[in-house]
């Protein structure tokens, strides 16, 4: 009886200190919140984002805001075409990502389109090829709705994952970080390796 009633007990500790976490991460959450909303508003009054149109807010991760983008095509004065703009928080990561992203070249590693600084508050602006689908595991659930793939289908995908990793090792770069929220696929079916 005693035991029973220590494990309930346990339990219920277990349970407020989960509860406090949620908190404490909710509490993250509403703060990070607020200044994707300040960068947005800043976004759209930018001085120095003249180029491009802000098409819409697309999410964030732990040291960029993504932004999908309507820009100059440099060919023709005429014509916009889509890109996604990465606004890099982070002066560190902001050199090793340019550095990267500005060098390499292949078919299942993302475009580069080019960088611009923020004069007002030093953040870059990387502009990246858009990617249609999204990443591998929205494409998995909201396009392809959870369906089960074929083993073709699998290892098409398996061989461009492969081949992009393959050229950044010949690069004598390692991701860290790969993950299906890190693999785009765009309207070709290509899968690009994204966020060095």
């Amino acid at each position: 009886m005693h035991f029973e009633k220590e494990g309930i007990m346990n339990q219920e500790k277990e349970k407020d200190d989960l509860d406090l976490n949620r908190h404490k991460n909710l509490d993250e959450l509403k703060e990070k919140l607020k200044d994707i909303q300040a960068m947005n508003q800043y976004i759209k009054n930018c001085k120095s984002c003249e180029g491009f149109e802000l098409l819409d807010y697309v999410g964030y991760g732990a040291e960029s805001v993504i932004y999908r983008i309507s820009m100059n095509n440099k060919k023709s004065s005429q014509q916009k075409e889509n890109a996604i703009m990465k606004l890099l928080l982070s002066k560190k990561r902001n050199n090793k990502e340019l550095n990267m992203s500005s060098k390499l070249k292949n078919m299942n590693i993302i475009n580069y389109y080019g960088h611009s600084t923020l004069k007002e508050n030093e953040s870059t602006m990387l502009f990246i090829e858009p990617a249609k689908y999204n990443n591998l595991r929205v494409f998995q659930t909201t396009t392809l709705k959870r369906q089960i793939l074929s083993e073709s289908f699998l290892n098409f995908i398996a061989y461009q994952i492969l081949n992009g990793l393959a050229y950044l090792h010949r690069c004598k770069i390692a991701h860290m970080d790969l993950k299906p929220q890190n693999l785009v696929i765009n309207e070709y079916l290509e899968v690009k390796i994204i966020d060095f």
